[in-house]
C-alpha cells in the first residue's frame, strides 16, 4: 500500500499539463474545465459533426451511382466535343450540327446538377472548417442553404449574362460561347468529384485536393476565355471591349465569389 504522502504518476505526454492556481500548490480547476471545453488541441482540424459526415456520404454515393448509370448510357457522347473549346479556328465547327436525343439532354442536365452539388459541398466544407465557431446541425444547415444560394444565383447570373450578349450580339455566334461554358461546367464537375470526396474524408489530401481544383478551374476560364475571344472577332468587336468584357465577367465575379465565401465565416 503506497503511503499517503505518495504522488501517483500521471501518464501525460508532452503537450499536456494541468495549470496551477497563484499558490502555485493546488490546481486550479476553474482555468482546467475552461481549457478542456474551449481549446481543444491546436492543429487538428475540427472535423464535421457525424450526422453531417454521414448524410455527405450518403450524397456521394448516391451521385456516383447515378453518374456511373448515366455514363454508360451516353456520357461519351459528351465528351465527342469537348476538343473544339479549345479550338482556335473561327470556322463553324461541324459537331454543333450533330443531333441531340433526349437522354444526352437529361444526361448533361444530370451532370450540370452533380456540379453545382458537389461545388456546393466543397465551399461549405472550406467555409465550415476554417471557421473558428461552433457549429451544431441547425447551423450547418444555414450556413450550405447559404452557400448553395449563393452559388446557384452565380452560375445564373452568368449564363443569363451570355443570353444577353447574344440578344445584344448575335444569337447563333454566341451559342458556342454558351456550350463552352456549360460543358467546362459539368467537366469541372466530373474531373473534381472524387478529389472533393477526397478532400472532406482525408485531411492529408486537402492541399492536393485544393491545387488540384485550382487547376482545373484555371483550364475551364481559359476555354471559355479562348470562345470568348473568338465570339468577338466573329461580332466585329473591338479588343478593348474585349478587354472589358474579360475583367468584368470573367475574372471579377469569382474574386468576389471567394470574398462572399471568406465572408461567411
Amino acid at each position: 500500500m503506497a503511503s499517503i504522502d505518495t504522488i501517483p504518476a500521471n501518464d501525460f505526454y508532452s503537450y499536456e499539463y494541468l495549470p496551477l492556481d497563484t499558490s502555485k500548490l493546488f490546481y486550479d480547476v476553474d482555468r482546467i474545465v475552461q481549457e478542456v471545453v474551449f481549446s481543444g488541441l491546436q492543429g487538428v482540424a475540427r472535423p464535421f459533426l457525424q450526422q453531417i459526415g454521414g448524410v455527405l456520404f450518403l450524397v456521394f454515393t448516391i451521385l456516383f451511382i447515378f453518374g456511373a448509370i448515366v455514363f454508360k448510357n451516353s456520357g461519351l457522347s459528351h465528351f465527342t466535343g469537348i476538343r473544339n473549346i479549345f479550338n482556335f479556328d473561327n470556322r463553324k465547327k461541324k459537331s454543333t450540327n450533330q443531333p441531340i436525343t433526349v437522354t444526352d439532354a437529361w444526361s448533361k442536365i444530370f451532370y450540370v446538377f452533380q456540379t453545382y452539388l458537389i461545388f456546393s459541398i466543397f465551399f461549405f466544407a472550406i467555409a465550415a472548417q476554417a471557421s473558428s465557431l461552433y457549429f451544431n446541425t441547425y447551423d450547418y444547415l444555414i450556413l450550405y442553404l447559404q452557400i448553395s444560394a449563393g452559388f446557384f444565383l452565380f452560375v445564373l447570373v452568368k449564363f443569363l449574362f451570355y443570353q444577353l450578349i447574344g440578344s445584344v450580339f448575335s444569337k447563333d455566334k454566341i451559342n458556342n460561347l454558351i456550350d463552352a461554358y456549360i460543358s467546362v461546367f459539368y467537366v469541372a464537375g466530373i474531373l473534381s468529384f472524387l478529389p472533393i470526396v477526397a478532400f472532406i474524408y482525408i485531411p492529408e489530401a486537402k492541399l492536393y485536393v485544393l491545387f488540384y481544383v485550382l487547376v482545373v478551374f484555371i483550364v475551364g476560364r481559359l476555354a471559355v476565355i479562348v470562345q470568348s475571344y473568338i465570339f468577338f472577332v466573329k461580332a466585329h468587336i473591338g479588343n478593348s471591349y474585349f478587354f472589358v468584357y474579360l475583367c468584368g465577367v470573367e475574372i471579377m465575379p469569382y474574386l468576389l465569389l471567394y470574398k462572399a465565401i471568406v465572408l461567411i465565416n
